[in-house]
């Protein structure tokens, strides 16, 4: 009883300022609840609607292929294929299918979007996943668990590239970007030429093989001379004192540029260089003379500001980095998933059921508790209180943001004649509630553009018009359902406006001068408006 007299309130405050003959006819009357999470505090609220937006019930999922690093320099990359709502978020992405998959938290992951041999994106835990488009190459790093262990901890970037030598003729080198970026992982605030050289050995060794002996030594020496037929640039071949073969550490598990025995002599497989993020320009090359930087992480980021890049010389890359292995990946079976393309036909009462169902509100839009005395992820209901004699139902077949657009073209089967909307309405008072279709708006196209039609129906004579610009045909019933149907247009049948009034009934209804007659809650109710009426359960 309460809940009627609440209503009634809530559409005679609307009316004190919205009284006509459109509201007469077009507007009806919805009950929301909201109910806090944390202190189920409930509020009931009446608000006027001129028209039903129904959400189509298909499931918004895509999926994302990705490319899956380990930490584990051992370990063969995966490529695996993840199933996600389109309209989640990065962290989801992480925590609850990857990880799910993987068995991987998801703080000790970074996503990152990898353009031509570079990183062209690197997301943040809360991004949308509708940012990664669906030609994206999204390559997920794991980071090592136990990287905090021994200090500050910081993730280098690093980007591969190799020198080609010129011609005899020909005078300089050029440098080109090859494979995938790599993170490497930094311990302290500082670092060293030997410390990066050891730590990037030690993250290429599945396709990075050193020579061991001076002969294998002359051999990529030798092969370069008569790759050139002439002198040959060193750079890679930069000395450094060690009493170690080329590829062993110190007891540090570092490359010693002072070792004990400095009569020997060894080459270095790569120069390491400070590039900017797009790893086109050369910032700096960092050398084995012991000169210590600082490391500097982005701001909330295990990942620092420093942009790496190892470059080989052409001939130990062909030698001695394997890009075959360094490419190679484990198929996952979940890229044997496919998503179910299924061309679904969708009954007009399903999307009622979904505009009643209980939803939680979003992050971005909270409701404030006024028990609580903040903002919350409150569960909101919505139900129809009271119908229009004329209803008008909006099909919600788009979704869109800032990087991504998409329309909805299935079919969305409703009723032409006798749509019986009883079931739906929590007003106990409330009368007969059927209804024949008279208008439909078609929309052809996309987000981008498109083109309108319609279908009319002469309530006189039963017929049916099709619209199309300044064309106006005779059609039939049969073609008025289509998956271009966007704004469906419902008569009640006891209406004052049906077929079964007179004329002068609905030029009265509609052209009295004077009227200012508005129907009960009880029969309809309003168009969203500020001045709705309210009531908290506690």
């Amino acid at each position: 009883m309460i809940f009627l007299l609440v209503a009634k309130e809530a559409w005679e405050n609307y009316l004190k300022r919205n009284n006509s003959v459109i509201v007469d006819i077009f507007h009806g009357l919805l009950k929301s609840t909201l109910v806090c999470p944390e202190c189920t505090k409930v509020s009931i609220t009446f608000d006027p609607f001129c028209y039903l937006s129904l959400p189509l019930p298909i499931k918004k999922e895509r999926q994302i292929e990705i490319m899956l690093i380990f930490c584990d320099p051992a370990s063969k990359q995966f490529k695996m294929k993840v199933t996600v709502p389109k309209l989640g978020t990065v962290q989801g992405l992480l925590k609850l299918y990857i990880k799910k998959s993987i068995h991987i938290p998801a703080s000790n992951l970074i996503v990152t979007d990898v353009y031509n041999h570079r990183l062209h994106k690197i997301f943040g835990k809360d991004e949308l996943l509708s940012n990664i488009m669906d030609r994206d190459e999204i390559y997920v790093y794991e980071i090592p668990s136990n990287l905090e262990e021994d200090g500050p901890a910081i993730m280098l970037p690093v980007y591969l590239k190799y020198k080609k030598t010129k011609a005899a003729n020909a005078t300089g080198t050029s440098s080109t970007l090859f494979g995938h970026p790599i993170f490497i992982p930094v311990t302290g605030k500082t670092c060293s030429f030997s410390q990066l050289y050891s730590i990037l050995l030690q993250q290429m060794s599945r396709y990075l093989k050193c020579p061991q002996t001076d002969e294998e030594w002359e051999a990529l020496v030798s092969s370069e001379t008569e790759k050139q037929n002439g002198d040959i640039d060193m750079e890679n071949g930069e000395d450094y004192d060690s009493d170690k073969s080329d590829c062993e550490k110190d007891a540090d598990g570092e490359y010693d540029a002072d070792s004990e025995n400095g009569q020997e002599k060894n080459k270095l497989l790569f120069n390491i260089l400070s590039v900017n993020a797009s790893g086109n320009l050369d910032v700096d090359q960092i050398s084995n003379d012991g000169r210590i930087f600082k490391l500097e992480h982005k701001p909330n980021s295990l990942i620092g500001k420093m942009y790496l890049a190892v470059e080989f010389d052409e001939r130990v890359k062909e030698k001695c980095f394997n890009e075959k292995e360094l490419q190679s990946y484990i198929v996952h079976d979940s890229m044997n998933m496919r998503l179910s393309q299924k061309k679904q036909v969708i009954q007009l009462s399903e999307c009622l059921e979904l505009f009643t169902t209980i939803e939680k509100l979003g992050v971005d839009d909270p409701w404030y508790c006024p028990s609580c005395k903040k903002h919350q992820q409150a569960t909101k209901k919505f139900d129809l209180w009271s119908l229009p004699q004329v209803l008008i139902i909006h099909l919600k077949r788009f979704s869109y943001n800032r990087y991504w657009r998409d329309k909805l073209d299935t079919l969305v089967e409703f009723p032409v004649c006798g749509l019986n909307m009883e079931k739906y309405v929590l007003n106990p008072s409330h009368g007969p509630a059927t209804y024949d279709l008279i208008a439909v708006a078609n929309h052809y196209g996309g987000m981008g553009g498109g083109h309108y039609t319609a279908y009319g129906k002469n309530t006189g004579t039963g017929l049916w018009y099709y619209f199309d610009d300044s064309s106006v045909t005779q059609s039939s019933e049969e073609n008025v359902v289509s998956k271009a149907a966007y704004v469906l247009v419902y008569m009640r049948r006891d209406s004052i406006l049906s077929h079964h009034a007179s004329r002068q009934a609905i030029s009265a209804a509609l052209g009295a001068p004077g009227n200012t007659h508005a129907s009960s809650p009880d029969d309809f109710a309003g168009s969203s408006s500020d001045e709705d009426c309210s009531m908290d359960v506690n």
